[in-house]
């Protein structure tokens, strides 16, 4: 995932800056703004698919032990709400969105390592919650507008702008980890400090019930309900290019217009869950990730508008974070606490985007 998501990420920077670069070709005259304000309303819906995961190490009775857990297919329809406000003389846009959505299916592998040796691994369907919002100050770039101009009639053809993006934003996925069979408190697949991070372990589990059906003893059972919280807060820059088509004369069809932005991102990582199965965990919460990290943000999309005030937006959005050499805090129902490394933390949605617009 590292490998691709940062690929993926280098990709769509070169594609922005190559669009950005070319896109003034051809430009001429310039047009004054009139002035006034504008606002827009924007409904949308982000059909879109995440995989995360978490790495921590951690000194244990044979040497040194990783715990990984990885998520895959997080798959979300997300929703989201938009406040354009446009001003011209001078001119500046601010945005704010908000967004949420439930994942509607998810699958959790939880590996455990020592001395390099997998000792236990465990697959759990995963479902949850997706929360984000931002907010965004557009600055122009240039003081006017650039105009394409038809040769014929002198009409406006074409319309080019960019801007500076200066904002905050928010991510949260909130992720529950569950089973349909009972789980036994005291089976552990692996090392000493091994969080049973699912505990319904592929490897283990068939010897576990070999055991348990052999025993006995009276044993303690629970219903795995494990939840885990990425939570990014991140800072951004970045750029945004828009081309607005001016047809001539064309039934049905206002405007039409081209855009994309990339945003850089520095961000702060808390991570936070809850791990129902070891009966020595504190409940709220079991550990606690932090770290600084990076990512980027991305987004390409087309808006048509049969009429000035309303507009459809079709487009592709993208969203990376990193975080790396972070700090894990384990909590004790004794009141104890146990430090390790934070190795790493990735997130990675992308999908496509639809979005409905009306102005005034």
């Amino acid at each position: 995932m590292k490998n691709l998501s940062t690929f993926e990420g280098v990709l769509i920077l070169l594609i922005g800056i190559f669009i950005l670069t070319c896109c003034s070709q051809g430009m001429g005259q310039n047009i004054p703004d009139r002035g006034g304000s504008e606002i827009r309303l924007w409904t949308g819906y982000w059909k879109s698919s995440a995989e995360a995961s978490w790495q921590t190490s951690f000194p244990c009775g044979t040497g040194n032990c990783i715990s990984k857990l990885n998520y895959h297919d997080l798959d979300a329809g997300i929703f989201s709400l938009e406040i354009d406000i446009v001003h011209s003389a001078p001119r500046f846009g601010l945005n704010f969105l908000f967004g949420v959505a439930p994942i509607t299916k998810g699958r959790s592998q939880d590996t455990d390592f020592e001395n390099s040796i997998k000792s236990s691994e465990s697959r759990n369907p995963v479902d949850g919650r997706v929360d984000l919002w931002s907010l965004e100050g557009l600055l122009p770039l240039t003081r006017q507008p650039l105009i394409l101009f038809r040769k014929k009639t002198g009409k406006p053809l074409l319309s080019w702008q960019w801007h500076w993006i200066v904002g905050v934003q928010h991510y949260q996925d909130s992720l529950r980890m569950y089973d349909g069979k009972p789980i036994a408190r005291s089976w552990s697949g692996g090392g000493e400090d091994n969080r049973a991070r699912s505990g319904s372990g592929d490897s283990g589990e068939e010897s576990f019930r070999e055991e348990l059906q052999s025993s006995d003893q009276d044993e303690s059972f629970a219903w795995l309900d494990s939840h885990y919280t990425f939570i990014w807060d991140a800072i951004k820059i970045g750029v945004k290019s828009t081309w607005d088509v001016i047809p001539d004369s064309f039934p049905f069809c206002y405007s039409l217009a081209i855009g994309g932005k990339i945003t850089p991102l520095v961000a702060h990582y808390l991570g936070e869950g809850i791990w129902n199965l070891k009966e020595e965990f504190a409940q709220d919460p079991s550990f606690r990730h932090k770290a600084y990290g990076y990512g980027l943000g991305a987004e390409f999309s087309v808006t048509y508008c049969p009429f000035p005030p309303v507009g459809l937006e079709l487009g592709w959005q993208y969203l990376f974070l990193s975080a790396e050499n972070g700090s894990d805090t384990t909590y004790y129902y004794s009141g104890e606490k146990g430090e390790s490394q934070l190795d790493e933390v990735r997130l990675q949605r992308k999908g496509w985007l639809f979005r409905v617009t009306v102005s005034f």
